[in-house]
C-alpha cells in the first residue's frame, strides 16, 4: 500500500493483479461517493425507512416488497 500512500496510480503494481486493483478502484470509489452523500445529509435507506415506515403503518399503509419503487396502497 505504499504506492497508494505516494499517489503512484500510473503502472500497476506487480504484487496485486489487474483485476484486484479494479476492484480496489471500484471499492474506493463507492465509499468516496458514499462519504459524500452522508455529508450532503442523505441518510443510509435502512436509517431512512426506519424514519419514513411507522408513520405509514401507523395510517394502515400496505408496503409491496415486490415493488419497492411503487406507491403504498391503502390496506382494506
Amino acid at each position: 500500500m505504499q504506492r497508494e500512500k505516494l499517489g503512484i496510480k500510473t503502472i500497476g503494481s506487480i504484487d496485486v493483479k489487474k483485476r484486484a486493483r479494479k476492484v480496489l478502484r471500484q471499492r474506493k470509489d463507492r465509499m468516496y461517493r458514499e462519504r459524500k452523500r452522508r455529508a450532503g445529509g442523505v441518510l443510509a435507506r435502512a436509517e431512512y425507512l426506519a424514519r419514513s415506515l411507522p408513520p405509514l403503518q401507523q395510517i394502515g399503509a400496505k408496503i409491496d416488497s415486490a415493488t419497492p419503487n411503487s406507491y403504498p396502497e391503502a390496506a382494506n
